[in-house]
This record gives C-alpha cells, structure tokens and sequence, in this order.
C-alpha cells in the first residue's frame, strides 16, 4: 500500500556493495494477500523491509540481517499497529514509524 522514501536510501546501497540494478531499499506497509502463518492471516497489514515491489513472498518467522549482509539479508516483517478510524497507515512509515520514533527519541 505505502512505500517509504527515506533520505539514507541513496547511498545505503552502494555503502554496502550494492550493484546496479537492484531493488531500491525501503519499508512498506503492505496488506497480506496470501499466508501459512496464523499470526499473520490474509487481509492483514504488516510493516516489512522487502524494498520497493508489488508482491514480496517472506518467512516472518526467519531471523533476518538487517544490514543486508549474507544469505539471511532482509526483509523483516511486523504487524502494522491497529490505527484509529480515518488514519492513514502510511503514517506507520513516517510520523509513527522510524522516521518519528527517531525525531522524538533521538
């Protein structure tokens, strides 16, 4: 449903040896069209790391490295949080997302 666009996303991929073309590096939050995994039933809505596409097949269950090294690189999967009627969920990746988090926290 909602891609992010985060300003480090520009030279994240060559600082770890990306090579072109590649996938561009991102979160989404996106609707779960299909699932073997209870905790994450069809017609829900996760937050994932899978970059910017259309479908992404993952194992929620998996231990992923974040920093996109070796064979366990991305995605990392979350339930999106339950949000208040007329929210957009898109805000999950921005204001309540880590964009937000990292404002108010440092």
């Amino acid at each position: 449903e909602f891609w992010s666009v985060d300003p480090y996303a520009r030279i994240y991929p060559i600082s770890f040896g990306y090579k072109m073309p590649m996938t561009m590096l991102g979160s989404q939050v996106a609707q779960v069209l299909e699932s073997k995994n209870a905790k994450f039933p069809a017609g829900s809505h996760v937050v994932a790391y899978t970059g910017w596409r259309d479908v992404a097949v993952v194992d929620p269950d998996a231990i992923y490295d974040t920093y996109g090294k070796g064979h366990s690189a991305l995605p990392k999967v979350a339930p999106a949080f339950k949000l208040p009627e007329g929210v957009s969920r898109s805000l999950l990746l921005g204001t309540l997302g880590m964009p937000g988090n990292t404002a108010y926290f440092g």
